[in-house]
């Protein structure tokens, strides 16, 4: 879910950068989980051929955004039901003091 989270909401689409957002995440198995997700559906592997020669960037199917949503709602129900857990103030948050403009927009996209 970190994966398709940053991919999809955070708009982190290549390797390096993933890697980089994952902090202890060894790069063979972000390799191995980005196939995993491919195969699956979840995600599209888009190569740009330009300089460097390739660059691979990977984005959400509609699967993907899917799967998205639900971990964002999930989140949502946390910070609204559990907000003495998750926040020191205590105070349950609604979704768009969690999300920013983009990250309500990916909710509400084509669904």
């Amino acid at each position: 879910m970190l994966i398709i989270r940053d991919i999809g909401v955070y708009r982190i689409g290549r390797f390096n950068q993933l890697l980089k957002s994952l902090p202890g995440i060894p790069s063979k198995v972000l390799a191995t989980r980005l196939k995993q997700l491919e195969t699956e559906g979840f995600l599209e592997r888009k190569v740009e051929r330009a300089v460097p020669p390739q660059v691979v960037r990977w984005s959400l199917t509609d699967k993907g955004l899917d799967a998205a949503r639900v971990g964002m709602m999930m989140a949502a129900f946390g910070c609204k039901w559990n907000a003495d857990k998750v926040f020191d103030d205590k105070r349950p948050r609604k979704m768009h003091e969690i999300y920013n403009r983009e990250g309500m927009e990916l909710l509400t996209k084509d669904f």
